[in-house]
């Protein structure tokens, strides 16, 4: 599931895009880009992180296990149901 237009700030310095633009890159007078882009969800395949990215498909490696295989997820994890005896 992807959420459509959501409105991101590219810093050009740093090569970084977020939805909001860090107190580092303020502090420092970067160069920003304000426009829109897709917020995707993915997970990765070794430790079950999920992540968020802007791009089609997550460029740099899990911060948890340094993992480079993703799953494309929903933007919520399914109910877990509890059976009663």
């Amino acid at each position: 599931m992807d959420v459509k237009n959501c409105k991101v700030v590219t810093c050009k310095d740093c090569n970084y895009t977020s939805l909001y633009q860090s107190s580092f890159c303020l502090s420092q007078g970067h160069a920003v880009k304000r426009h829109t882009a897709d917020k995707r969800f993915f997970k990765c395949n070794d430790c079950h992180q999920r992540i968020i990215c802007f791009e089609v498909l997550p460029v740099h490696p899990c911060q948890r296990c340094h993992g480079k295989s993703y799953e494309r997820v929903a933007m919520k994890d399914e109910r877990k149901i509890k059976k009663r005896s």
